[in-house]
């Protein structure tokens, strides 16, 4: 048997999320996760986030401190998250305090605003690991730098109790960085251990034993049918109109 490199077992994972995601839409719409950790990475005091949410600052759960980097051009955001980030030239760590084991929703949110490209900081490019150094992120850059909305990656994955901590680590002549991190526990039964995998061939078989995986949100969440702008749903969770994807058999046949 091939025992895959931790890197590579969460690539081969990344197209499975969309197979039962709409699982999550059955959670009632006024869950409140029982362990959770809501951050806003460089700020100072209390952020509230869409009347639903409030953001600490990062202070208690930095292991290695990191400048405090600030948005000089606020409008660039109207979201109250995106004003500050931490940014570290060297390894840094978070580490959270999990007091209930089971299934955790982690987001990492990335806001490159231009203040993090001045004043000598080299331009971000790092990884993202756990505990036990299993990659998150490899290789994660902003080159292409683009102060109009932020990237939020998102990681389903089972926690025990005990430290959570994420790794940043930068490459040796450049840097990391985060504006928020958000850590909470998932509703009960929310990953289903099997998911249905039919190819384009029609064949029907099962991916098995998703409960233990690290799952990575990588491609689209769809509303499909909605008539109008999808707002957040209960998890907080962003979707799109499905008539941006929509293509006519036609269509398809003209691109081919």
């Amino acid at each position: 048997m091939e025992v895959l490199p931790s890197h590579k077992l969460l690539f081969r994972l990344y197209l499975l999320l969309p197979l039962h995601i709409t699982s999550l839409l059955l959670v009632s719409s006024a869950y409140s996760p029982p362990d959770h950790y809501f951050i806003n990475c460089g700020a100072q005091s209390k952020t509230k986030v869409n009347d639903t949410r409030v953001f600490v600052g990062d202070q208690d759960f930095l292991v290695r401190e990191g400048e405090t980097v600030k948005n000089k051009n606020s409008s660039a955001s109207s979201s109250p998250l995106y004003q500050t980030a931490r940014i570290f030239k060297y390894p840094a760590l978070y580490k959270f305090e999990i007091k209930q084991a089971g299934k955790y929703i982690v987001r990492l949110h990335f806001f490159a605003f231009m203040s993090l490209y001045i004043d000598d900081l080299p331009v971000p490019r790092f990884n993202v690991s756990l505990i036990s150094r299993f990659s998150l992120l490899t290789n994660y850059s902003f080159r292409n730098i683009s102060t109009s909305s932020p990237k939020i990656e998102e990681f389903l994955l089972t926690i025990p109790n005990g430290k959570f901590k994420i790794y940043f680590i930068p490459y040796e002549t450049s840097s990391a960085f985060v504006s928020a991190i958000e850590v909470f526990l998932g509703p009960e039964s929310f990953i289903p251990d099997k998911a249905a995998h039919i190819t384009s061939q029609g064949y029907k078989s099962d991916y098995s034993g998703l409960a233990s995986k690290v799952l990575h949100k990588l491609i689209y969440r769809i509303d499909v049918g909605a008539p109008s702008t999808p707002q957040p749903d209960e998890l907080w969770r962003n979707w799109e109109l499905d008539a941006g994807y929509l293509q006519s058999p036609i269509s398809e046949t003209d691109d081919s």
